[in-house]
């Protein structure tokens, strides 16, 4: 694989001149991050206020760029309160992977600081745009084939997902957000969500896994109405 070829420019393009970056009186910006650790992902803690929801191809993507490169981004955890602030994906990712540890940065923020980043964080990352022009040269010297879920992300992008060989990131029926989904620290299923322990989460999994939902109707129903039993069977009585 040949490197990317890369032009020197100025490094942010002129925007640092834009008002968004001028504008008011000079404010020194605290630094929030007072550690750094690897941690037993099984240990992290889900945020319960955590909102973010991971389709299925999001997922997928995740976990192949784990598994091709590795990690190049800590899980954030609040020190002050021990959630995890940033990384839900990933950490359920290497539970389910059986990974020994996960790299984290720990920040110290109060709880309401923890629910503005919580509430902000992705969405304003989410607020860039992409030069389709650059991200094609990008690419264009890289070999994406066996990341066929990145391959379609990035296919995506750029409006190339019809080229041969690639995947696509938009999610079909199967590869959607579930109604009935179990994640790490939490069961979810649409707008409803529940605390509880990874092993409980196994356990849950484990019971849905062997629910037959035409004989026996909603397992969530049957879950709140006390008739899961530990078989995965309806409750008798």
């Amino acid at each position: 694989m040949s490197p990317v070829k890369r032009q020197a420019q100025s490094p942010y393009n002129g925007e640092s001149e834009s008002p968004a970056f001028s504008r008011g009186e000079h404010v020194n910006w605290k630094n929030r991050i007072v550690g750094t650790g690897e941690v037993d992902p099984a240990d992290l803690l889900a945020n319960p206020l955590n909102a973010r929801m991971h389709p299925r191809t999001q997922e997928k993507a995740v976990v192949e760029s784990l598994a091709t490169v590795g990690w190049v981004s800590d899980v954030i955890v609040n020190r002050r309160t021990g959630f995890v602030v940033d990384g839900h994906l990933r950490v359920a990712a290497a539970i389910s992977a059986e990974q020994d540890s996960v790299p984290v940065k720990y920040v110290d923020l109060s709880d309401e600081e923890e629910a503005l980043i919580l509430a902000t964080f992705d969405a304003t990352t989410n607020l860039a745009i992409v030069d389709t022009a650059i991200l094609s040269d990008l690419i264009s010297d890289i070999d994406l084939s066996l990341t066929p879920t990145l391959e379609g992300v990035v296919g995506d992008l750029i409006g190339t997902t019809e080229r041969a060989g690639a995947g696509s990131a938009s999610p079909d029926t199967d590869d959607d957000v579930t109604d009935q989904h179990f994640a790490w620290g939490y069961a979810e299923w649409g707008e409803t969500k529940v605390n509880c322990s990874g092993d409980d989460v196994g356990r849950l999994q484990a019971l849905y896994d062997g629910w037959n939902v035409a004989e026996q109707g909603s397992f969530v129903t049957a879950l709140i109405e006390g008739r899961v039993i530990a078989d995965g069977e309806s409750d008798p009585v």
